[in-house]
């Protein structure tokens, strides 16, 4: 995977705001289109 486990828990754990290209490459990540 391309992000980080720390990205992914800060994203689950609501301290950031997903950005879309961070929400998009979590997608491509898990082989999961968004659009």
């Amino acid at each position: 995977m391309g992000i980080s486990r720390i990205s992914i828990n800060q994203i689950e754990t609501g301290k950031t705001m997903p950005i879309l290209k961070t929400a998009n490459d979590i997608a491509n990540a898990l082989g999961v289109c968004i659009y």
